[in-house]
C-alpha cells in the first residue's frame, strides 16, 4: 500500500511541473518513492530508456502508423511524444488529486484501472490520437472478456449482478 500524499504535497507537484523546477520523470521517481505503482510504469514510458518505456513508445509509432482502431495513419514526432509525456503526467497528477480531494485531502491509494484508461483516453485524444495506441488496451481488453466468459459460464444470468464486482476485483488486481 503507498504512503499517504496529501493535497498539498499535490499541489507542489503541480507548481514544480509549471515552473520547471521537476521533469515529468522526476515526477514520477518521487510519486513511485511514496510507493505509487503507476508512476514506475509511467516513469519508463516518460523516460524512455527502461523496456517497458520503449515497448510503450514503439507501440504507439507503429499502431498510429496502422491507423488502429480504423483510425487514420498518423506519423508519431517527438513533438507528439513530449506533449503526450507532458499531459499524462499531468492527468496522472489530476487523477491523484481528485483521489485525495474525496479522501479528505489525503490519497493513499494508487489510480485504478478504470481512471488510467480514462486519463490515457484523454490525453492520447487531445494530442490527436486514440485509446487504441495505448499499449494496454489490448490486454485490458481481453482480460474483461475473458473475466465476462468466466462469470457467464459460472453464473449464467446472474452474471448481470456480479458483474460490476468482477469488474472492481481486476482492478484492485491490477492497480
Amino acid at each position: 500500500m503507498p504512503n499517504s500524499i496529501s493535497s498539498k504535497e499535490l499541489l507542489q507537484y503541480r507548481n514544480a511541473l509549471d515552473s520547471g523546477q521537476m521533469t515529468t520523470v522526476q515526477f514520477y521517481q518521487n510519486m513511485l518513492k511514496k510507493g505509487y505503482m503507476y508512476a514506475g510504469w509511467a516513469g519508463g514510458v516518460a523516460a524512455g530508456d527502461e523496456f517497458a518505456g520503449i515497448a510503450a513508445l514503439d507501440y504507439l509509432k507503429k499502431s498510429a502508423a496502422d491507423g488502429a482502431g480504423g483510425h487514420p495513419s498518423k506519423v508519431v514526432t517527438d513533438n507528439d511524444i513530449a506533449n503526450i509525456r507532458r499531459d499524462m503526467a499531468y492527468a496522472y497528477l489530476t487523477a491523484m488529486e481528485k483521489i485525495a480531494s474525496e479522501g479528505n485531502g489525503i490519497a493513499n491509494r494508487d489510480v485504478n484501472f478504470f481512471e488510467t484508461e480514462d486519463f490515457h483516453k484523454e490525453v492520447f485524444e487531445k494530442n490527436g490520437f486514440s485509446i487504441d495506441n495505448w499499449t494496454l488496451k489490448i490486454p485490458m481488453d481481453l482480460i474483461k472478456k475473458q473475466a465476462v466468459k468466466l462469470m457467464l459460464r459460472r453464473f449464467g444470468r446472474r452474471y448481470v449482478i456480479l458483474e460490476a464486482l468482477v469488474f472492481q476485483l481486476i482492478c484492485r488486481i491490477l492497480s
